[in-house]
């Protein structure tokens, strides 16, 4: 007989870790121990199986690891949607307060961390507004520590380099942005 330690390490394991502990715990809970209710709980929450543990991920090994927590994060935001991604995130992220136009650019901003931009100044992302690749990160419980900008293209654009670090655990990455002056209102007031 399993203990529900084991369970709980079995629930994870077989969400590829995407599930928290929290909501292992509420299924197993739900089901009253059994195991296949639990796994159909979670699945009815967004928890889908997945056969392959390693995503396939454009992100360089040369990358440190906090790029792969961000892509596969952001994978996860993008398969399940903003609200049953909200629904299992500790912190409720992202902001059920933020318009459509936010979520939008959260999602955009995430198709190209999936596709390995952002990571350098030479492959940034773009068309997502410095506003939106805020809310982005702070999706992903990061914070702002410092923010650069640099002009490019004859100063037709510009590099935002951003340091930014977890809430929790403390790691720092920084990323780039691409920001046209005539597509970011912010940018184009100056």
């Amino acid at each position: 007989m399993k203990t529900r330690q084991a369970k709980l390490r079995e629930l994870r394991k077989y969400t590829n870790y995407t599930a928290g502990l929290s909501a292992c715990v509420k299924s197993l809970d739900q089901a009253e121990g059994n195991m296949g209710k639990a796994t159909l709980f979670l699945l009815e929450n967004g928890f889908a199986e997945n056969r392959n543990p390693h995503p396939k991920c454009r992100v360089p090994e040369s990358m440190p690891s906090i790029s792969a927590y961000i892509v596969t994060k952001a994978l996860l935001f993008l398969s399940m949607g903003p609200e049953i991604y909200r629904r299992q995130d500790a912190f409720r992220m992202p902001d059920a307060k933020w318009d459509e136009e936010t979520l939008e650019e959260i999602e955009s901003c995430y198709r190209q961390l999936a596709d390995g931009k952002g990571f350098k100044s030479e492959y940034p992302i773009e068309s997502v507004s410095v506003e939106g690749f805020y809310a982005a990160m702070s999706t992903l419980h990061f914070q702002v520590v410092s923010h650069a900008a640099f002009l490019i293209d004859g100063g037709e654009g510009m590099i935002d380099e951003m340091l930014f670090e977890h809430l929790v655990d403390k790691r720092q990455i920084t990323l780039f942005n691409k920001a046209d002056f005539l597509e970011d209102p912010f940018l184009s007031s100056l």
